[in-house]
């Protein structure tokens, strides 16, 4: 009879094991859900879910894998709630230039073929805005996007 009460026990110990994993995978399911689908509401949940977000890329074995399907929107719903919250700085552009001449030791004689010095010169002070022309030739150097150096 005690041998009999141990493995009801066991057994007892074993399905309540189970319920508790279900009950678990019950609740990540749902706040992965929530998560996938509701907008963040605070700094607080945009930690929380960056966190999952960086968990989940750490479990993806490739673009192809079903995890991508929650990053993507995970990912989303922090866009979206960065966008609004947290607007960039926008710097001029004659400041975009000159960093990208210093950080990339750039010389104004290298732009020649775009502009003459005294312009980029007259461009990086602050004395002469850049035309669509120049932009996109400043961007296609740089290998950055058009839009760093417009906006001012």
């Amino acid at each position: 009879m005690k041998t009999l009460a141990r493995v009801e026990v066991k057994s007892l110990e074993h399905i309540l094991s189970q319920f508790n994993n279900i009950i678990n995978d019950s609740v990540i399911s749902v706040k992965l859900m929530i998560f996938c689908s509701v907008p963040i509401k605070d700094d607080v949940d945009l930690q929380e879910r960056s966190e999952l977000l960086d968990e989940l890329m750490d479990l993806a074995t490739g673009y192809e894998d079903i995890v991508m399907l929650f990053v993507n929107q995970i990912a989303s719903k922090i866009e979206e709630y960065e966008n609004i919250h947290f607007k960039p700085i926008k710097i001029p552009s004659h400041e975009v230039l000159k960093n990208f001449m210093r950080i990339k030791n750039v010389k104004q004689k290298d732009l020649s073929h775009i502009v003459t010095q005294s312009v980029i010169s007259e461009i990086i002070n602050g004395h002469r805005t850049m035309n669509l022309k120049q932009v996109k030739a400043f961007a296609e150097y740089f290998n950055v996007p058009s839009s760093m150096f417009i906006g001012d």
